[in-house]
């Protein structure tokens, strides 16, 4: 199969932003850091544009990224009440741990993270591969095997194969190999390597689906499947 294998190279430094302020501006998107007082990041906040539904959730880094319709819009920034009652308590959180994986890669984690925006990091140093398929020929022998799951974005018993939602398989620590099949939308991301600009829920959604995989990693398109 001529399956096109994509090389991950994790980057280090990518994003640094030290903004206490939060947010700057480009092509009306906003990145910033949510940061406490004292600088340090604070990861899993919300991030809203004010008056409105529009927001998204910091990475354990305390990163974000918004899209806006026009620059001006005020953010207003939310943590959980109980992360600050535990620490009014003088209780040490730990948010780094769990955002190592026993589950899948270094190879799977490095994708994750910068082709998705979702910093997760490895227990592990076993290198697995990403493939990505694209035409019907090279997708039929893996919708067809019963070992490796398919994910889909909604409705996955449309498809006669072994499947589950990409948000269905939340918890989920069965897989081997995992089969992501991309929605039209997300492909599209992908494509154009902007998957970090999904909404928030998509984007949580696909994380959780690719991070099922305990090796390789295929991403397919929908349209292919159908």
């Amino acid at each position: 199969m001529n399956i096109s294998k994509l090389n991950v190279i994790k980057s280090f430094g990518i994003l640094l932003l030290f903004f206490s302020s939060f947010s700057i501006f480009a092509q009306s998107i906003i990145k910033g850091k949510v940061t406490d007082d004292k600088g340090i990041p604070i990861p899993f906040a919300s991030v809203f544009i004010k008056g409105s539904i529009i927001g998204t959730t910091t990475d354990s880094l305390g990163l974000y990224s918004l899209k806006v319709k026009e620059a001006g819009n005020f953010i207003v920034v939310t943590t959980s009440k109980y992360q600050k009652k535990f620490s009014e308590m003088g209780l040490i959180i730990d948010l780094v741990t769990l955002n190592k994986s026993h589950r899948c890669s270094p190879t799977i984690c490095s994708f994750i993270t910068n082709k998705i925006g979702i910093n997760i990091e490895s227990h592990k140093e076993n290198v697995t591969n990403v493939y990505v398929v694209e035409t019907k020929a090279e997708a039929e022998p893996i919708i067809s095997n019963n070992d490796i799951v398919k994910l889909f974005y909604q409705k996955h018993y449309s498809f006669n194969c072994y499947s589950k939602n990409w948000g269905d398989s939340k918890g989920e620590d069965k897989y081997d190999k995992v089969c992501v099949v991309l929605n039209k939308t997300t492909y599209q991301k992908f494509k154009a390597n902007s998957m970090n600009e999904l909404p928030a829920q998509t984007k949580n959604k696909l994380y959780v689906a690719c991070s099922r995989s305990k090796s390789d990693l295929y991403l397919i398109p929908e349209e292919v499947v159908k």
